[in-house]
């Protein structure tokens, strides 16, 4: 629907020929002496987009919060030789004028007027952004320092013309967040912010729906997505990537729904490569790598969800410091190679340690590498062959079968498994200097692999 612009009309000059009446000499005065202001659209947009942000809001730093009713933003000009702009606020035409002061969702509407003449984010009567969609240009995310995305509105961006958005503040989503890029050369783009908060129902992707979005074509299909947040990232709905998806977060990534909320499950996928590097991670919904791995750098990571490496691998591991808490309870593990979890080994800042407590991990092998630190592992069921390099180790399953493939240490181990299930620990003939004492002890049966202890 396209929505009229205001415009001035110029008097023009004209000849009058022959006599006329007094009378209508003094119509003619008053006809061209009048100047009306019409609330019309001209076929033109009359402001370059450009220089978008010279002809609305006034200066930078604004907090684009689209769901906000307060009218706080300054209008400085519609342009130029134009007295208005009409804005669609809940089927009511309003105008906007300069000095005028509006809220976020309608400098949005108004700049898509100006540029365009085509308003595409509907506004409540009260200024708010109900639905609808925008496109975050350069120069608008080049004004914000902070963006809000209702429920039911969505915002595009593309990667070819913005590249990559740098909030000071915080990015918190409610809507929908569609990322692409027409630009073969640009295969990722990043989003960085203070927090980046998707809320329950929120979606930020690089995976374009189905039927594709309106006005947009050649975009690519392996777009991958990286956020960046100097504290944290907190995902109650979905975040998804065509290529890879790498967080990085100051403070803590959080893949769940707020306690005491029900709802559909939390997920961040990748269609290929899944990486999260943060000081704490909790998942307590899907994370999932179609293609790639997962990687999880972390020195404390809590899962009471599901991490799934359809074809590839699962890495957890402390890159910065030689301890690492997996809390596992209720949680599972998936990878169709490997799952590994490591630390750096003992030195100058400590004992080297790595626990991981509770949950289902299965995988073809599961490496556990603590060099000289304490390997303590009590989970409910570890299905796959089981690697552990450390000092000493204590490994407790209590469902299944626990098979032991190889181990490299330099303490004496503890090894039981309740639950009737087969203990395989690895054949006894090892070189000298390995552990002279192990206890190995099973409700079901133990028996020797041939595999090597070192």
């Amino acid at each position: 629907m396209q929505y009229e612009r205001s415009s001035i009309r110029k008097s023009c000059t004209t000849q009058i020929r022959g006599t006329i009446s007094l009378f209508a000499i003094a119509l003619l005065i008053i006809q061209f002496t009048y100047t009306p202001t019409v609330f019309a659209q001209a076929e033109t947009p009359a402001v370059d987009p450009a220089h978008e942000c010279q002809h609305t809001g006034c200066g930078g730093d604004v907090n684009l919060n689209l769901s906000s009713t307060q009218a706080a933003i300054p209008v400085c000009s519609v342009g130029q030789g134009i007295a208005a702009v009409n804005i669609n606020m809940a089927g009511v035409m309003t105008p906007i004028m300069p000095g005028t002061m509006v809220t976020p969702a309608q400098m949005v509407a108004l700049q898509q007027v100006m540029q365009t003449g085509i308003q595409t984010l509907m506004l409540s009567e009260l200024g708010a952004a109900q639905s609808g969609t925008m496109t975050l240009g350069s120069h608008m995310s080049q004004m914000i320092n902070s963006l809000t995305i209702p429920q039911g509105v969505t915002v595009l961006q593309n990667a070819s013309s913005l590249g990559a958005l740098n909030l000071t503040g915080d990015l918190t989503n409610n809507g929908s967040i569609y990322i692409f890029s027409t630009n073969s050369a640009i295969t990722d783009v990043t989003l960085s912010a203070n927090n980046i908060m998707n809320n329950q129902l929120g979606l930020i992707s690089t995976i374009l729906p189905s039927g594709g979005l309106a006005g947009i074509s050649g975009a690519l299909s392996n777009l991958s997505l990286n956020l960046i947040a100097i504290n944290n990232i907190v995902n109650a709905g979905t975040i998804s990537s065509a290529g890879n998806l790498s967080m990085h977060a100051g403070g803590t990534i959080t893949n769940a729904l707020p306690a005491g909320i029900t709802g559909l499950t939390p997920t961040m996928m990748a269609l290929n490569h899944l990486t999260m590097q943060a000081s704490r991670i909790v998942n307590s919904g899907q994370m999932l790598a179609q293609q790639g791995a997962i990687s999880a750098y972390t020195a404390s990571l809590i899962n009471s969800g599901t991490m799934q490496s359809l074809m590839s691998n699962i890495r957890v591991q402390n890159l910065l410091g030689n301890t690492l808490s997996v809390a596992n309870t209720l949680g599972k593990m998936q990878a169709l190679g490997k799952i590994d979890f490591e630390t750096l080994g003992t030195g100058s800042s400590g004992k080297a340690a790595l626990n991981l407590a509770g949950g289902d991990l299965t995988a073809q092998t599961i490496n556990f590498v603590s060099p000289d630190g304490n390997v303590d592992l009590n989970v409910n069921r570890i299905d796959g062959a089981v690697n552990i390099t450390g000092g000493t180790a204590g490994v407790v399953a209590h469902a299944g079968d626990l098979n032991l493939s190889s181990l490299t240490l330099t303490g004496d181990p503890i090894f039981a498994l309740t639950g009737g299930g087969l203990l395989t620990i690895p054949s006894f003939s090892a070189p000298a200097g390995i552990p002279s004492d192990f206890v190995a002890l099973s409700e079901g049966g133990i028996t020797d692999s041939g595999g090597v202890i070192t």
